[in-house]
């Protein structure tokens, strides 16, 4: 079993970085009028790594020997997938579009799970991600609303 002190903190953790997830999803798709998917992607990005050097400081213990490819690659395919996650939701309602994003990482956890009780919680909270995902009848207006009718 978990001890409560030392699973606390990841589950805070996770918490948070969903929480801040959905509220940059929100306000990213309230930019789109002003300056589009692409550009909301790249102010994302361009506010993100201001944040991340401010707090981490990199100059101070940089590596001689920096693995510059693989970090080069790591933040192109943040990138591409920050685009295109917003190119979704310029298109899709805002929830439909988080919870298909959802659903990868989630077949990925339950697909290389080894216990069949964490496998089986796994299995119906996508089975219920998928549900609330499901196609609804879609209209120009509910589109331009980011809502949907079933």
């Amino acid at each position: 079993m978990f001890e409560r002190a030392g699973i606390a903190l990841p589950l805070l953790a996770t918490a948070g970085a969903m929480a801040a997830f959905q509220v940059g999803a929100g306000l990213a798709k309230g930019l789109f009028p002003a300056i589009g998917p692409e550009g909301a992607a790249s102010l994302r990005l361009c506010l993100g790594g201001a944040m991340l050097v401010a707090l981490t400081r990199p100059w101070r213990n940089w590596p001689r020997a920096a693995p510059l490819l693989p970090l080069c690659g790591l933040g192109l395919a943040m990138a591409a997938t920050i685009l295109l996650f917003y190119l979704a939701i310029e298109r899709l309602p805002l929830g439909v579009a988080i919870a298909l994003q959802f659903l990868g990482p989630l077949a990925v956890a339950v697909l290389s799970s080894r216990r069949p009780r964490i496998c089986s919680g796994q299995l119906s909270l996508g089975l219920e991600s998928g549900r609330l995902s499901t196609p609804c009848q879609l209209t120009e207006q509910s589109m331009l609303q980011g809502s949907c009718s079933r």
